[in-house]
């Protein structure tokens, strides 16, 4: 009975293991090597590889998480001022007419006196047409809306991801691991050159330049979330 759950679990471990080999072929056999002579070459080399492929789909799963966040978080108040102005315009609607000409009337006198107080006496301008009060909140739902849009489309770069920072993290363990060596140590910058490098900041940039360039802004915004992830540090 033993044997048999062991052979079922190797089986599993094993179907794993053959489903992030496809998900992931676009990286190279060629990419793992140098990653693991970059790290020391000490380690199996397939369990580094299993490892590294591990990590990034640990990291996708977190960004996703962070990225759900981060747009909840962007149009909250948004659609709490959306689910306002329905709210208001429903009660508009229930409204007698007498009752909202009334309200109209005393909203557009005030609007006037505002413009007439801020005009210049000796200059003629054009006072606006009474506008309903609806027509009114209508417009600032529709830009509401727009915004709310525009908020859940817009991609770019964050101002801070949490998840390539566990990314990192995880990248320095396996570093360490593999070299015995301090991964903070070996992520500098050169001032000779202005550049940030080392064999941690190699074996880091190699990988995402496989994985995802974009995640590379520049070297100096690499170097320096390596430095914020392992010392929480963001100076040279």
């Amino acid at each position: 009975m033993s044997d048999d759950f062991e052979r079922k679990f190797e089986a599993i471990f094993q179907a794993d293991e053959d489903r992030r080999d496809v998900k992931y072929g676009f990286l190279k056999d060629a990419l793992f090597e140098d990653l693991h002579n970059i790290q020391g070459g000490k380690t199996n080399r397939r369990q580094f590889k299993v490892r590294i492929l591990k990590l990034l789909e640990r990291y996708e799963v977190r960004e996703k998480q962070r990225l759900k966040v981060a747009e909840a978080r962007s149009t909250y108040h948004l659609k709490k001022l959306e689910k306002s102005l329905l709210r208001s315009l429903s009660i508009l609607g229930e409204m007698h007419p007498d009752a909202l000409q009334i309200l109209d009337t005393k909203i557009h006198l005030e609007q006037l006196g505002s413009i007439l107080m801020k005009s210049d006496p000796a200059v003629s301008i054009e006072l606006p047409e009474i506008t309903a009060l609806s027509s009114q909140l209508s417009t600032v739902l529709g830009s509401v809306r727009e915004e709310i849009k525009t908020a859940v489309e817009k991609k770019g770069r964050p101002v801070s991801n949490a998840a390539l920072t566990e990314l990192l993290l995880d990248l320095g363990a396996t570093f360490e691991n593999g070299s015995g060596k301090l991964a903070v140590e070996h992520c500098f910058f050169n001032g000779a050159s202005s550049l940030y490098q080392g064999q941690f900041y190699d074996f880091v940039e190699k990988l995402l330049k496989a994985y995802d360039p974009k995640l590379i802004f520049s070297n100096g915004a690499l170097g320096k979330a390596i430095k914020r992830a392992l010392t929480s540090e963001d100076s040279p």
